[in-house]
């Protein structure tokens, strides 16, 4: 069943039922990365927990190192 999301500012459909599967469904394969769900930030060992529903507002955030 695809719900509809916003994912970074982007409306987007998706069959992911949790945070963990939305990552692993957009391919995102960096270690650093930061997730909040209808503004409150999610722990990377809540991600499978925490579930996914339509309206729900995802912000994904790559940590990138440098100098």
């Amino acid at each position: 069943m695809n719900i509809e999301v916003t994912i970074n500012g982007e409306p987007r459909s998706t069959q992911a039922s949790d945070i963990a599967a939305l990552v692993s469904e957009l391919e995102i394969t960096a270690m650093r990365i930061a997730v909040a769900k209808n503004g409150q930030v999610i722990p990377k060992a809540e991600h499978e927990k925490t579930p996914i529903e339509s309206g729900d507002r995802i912000e994904i955030v790559r940590m990138v190192g440098g100098g």
